[in-house]
């Protein structure tokens, strides 16, 4: 039989564990519901939206990158979908089911994003870059198009830029290859002047 664990202890000041509602956040009819709104919201039609598969892989560095993968046609062609900051791999949930027909899709959330590692100071362009590298390695890929949004982004040029033999194509969003400071400031006031709350609920 299986031998019985007391509970861990827990500080004084510790946070309770999670009740009803916020498990409830994160059920499967709660995440297919908030997909097939995001759908309908973007004009897309709902009709055949799918959660996508999760894993994990290590990078050289040691970093664990969580990523996401739509079920789709089997094909040497990937996309990696590469978030902004702030942002996590769940940013593409529609896009990889708009796109799982033609490509395998894939979505990193970016070190200290989502359920991916924290890597203090280990959060550059060059970082991003080893963990399109070893996405690549890990999983076998063959031909990529990397889609990098923003601070994503700035790690796909990186990444191109190594002239690596998979890339077969690069998509940049909302950002270009000099960064002014303005521009940063502003992106990190936006990001950091959104409300917190005391409690998931």
């Amino acid at each position: 039989g299986r031998r019985h664990r007391p509970p861990a202890c827990r500080p004084m000041n510790a946070q309770p564990g999670p009740t009803v509602a916020s498990l409830r956040l994160e059920s499967f009819g709660t995440r297919h519901a908030r997909l097939i709104a995001a759908a309908r919201r973007h004009g897309a039609d709902p009709a055949g939206m799918v959660l996508p598969a999760e894993g994990m892989f290590t990078t050289d560095d040691g970093a664990g990158i969580h990523y996401l993968e739509w079920p789709g046609l089997t094909t040497e062609l990937a996309v990696i979908l590469l978030h902004g900051g702030g942002l996590h791999a769940h940013t593409f949930d529609v896009v990889g089911n708009l796109l799982r027909q033609h490509a395998r899709c894939i979505a990193l959330d970016q070190r200290g994003h989502g359920e991916s590692d924290w890597t203090p100071g280990r959060y550059g362009a060059e970082h991003c870059a080893v963990d399109i590298a070893a996405a690549v390695t890990q999983l076998d890929l063959k031909r990529v198009v990397v889609v990098g949004h923003s601070m994503g982004g700035i790690g796909a040029v990186e990444w191109a830029a190594r002239n690596p033999p998979e890339l077969a194509g690069l998509v940049i969003v909302d950002v270009g290859p000099d960064l002014t400071t303005s521009a940063t400031e502003s992106i990190n006031d936006f990001i950091t002047s959104r409300p917190s709350y005391a409690t998931l609920e």
